[in-house]
């Protein structure tokens, strides 16, 4: 018989075991980049909440009338990569947020934005689409932690590079139940 293994990387993986609790999560998730830049869109392009961010609205209205639009739709573009990249490398952050509790000048500004995104997203989806990364790698987490889920195998584990923080706890998680082989690059 032929062996009963597949690759995947990390991330794929880590998203496999989410998807097991949560079988019937689109494809495409509100939080994701491309879905993320146009809810990001729609709210700063709305006079009412862009003059709550200065900085935003600094740098939309010094643009002429004619770039106010494409520049809103770039910015919009950067922030929705800036929140992903926190979404994956900084989960405990927009964790810390969804709980009231923000940081500098800079970080208290991006979470009431955030805020708006996940407020229009709990608005517009049902749980668990709702659900931003974070919050589902949590809830996964704590789903693995307090029942064993699905058929799981032993782990092999080949990363070229850096593993987010919120998959080594996984890994971890995992590896209370299973065997987990990591081997990185040097």
């Amino acid at each position: 018989a032929p062996p009963s293994w597949a690759t995947r990387w990390p991330a794929e993986w880590h998203w496999n075991q989410i998807r097991e609790i949560y079988p019937d999560l689109p494809k495409v998730l509100p939080s994701d980049p491309e879905p993320m830049k146009w809810t990001l869109f729609s709210l700063v392009t709305k006079p009412d909440i862009l003059k709550r961010f200065k900085r935003l609205y600094n740098y939309i209205s010094e643009q002429s009338e004619e770039m106010r639009e494409p520049a809103t739709l770039k910015l919009s573009r950067q922030l929705s990569s800036v929140y992903d990249q926190y979404l994956i490398y900084r989960p405990e952050m927009i964790l810390k947020w969804g709980a009231g509790k923000t940081g500098s000048e800079d970080e208290k500004w991006q979470a009431e934005l955030w805020e708006l995104l996940t407020e229009q997203w709990n608005n517009s989806f049902k749980k668990p689409i709702c659900h931003h990364k974070a919050k589902l790698f949590e809830i996964a987490e704590k789903e693995f932690n307090s029942k064993d889920i699905g058929f799981r195998k032993t782990l092999f584990v080949f990363n070229p590079g850096l593993i987010p923080a919120s998959i080594a706890r996984f890994l971890k998680v995992y590896s209370d139940n299973h065997t987990v082989y990591l081997f990185q690059n040097r």
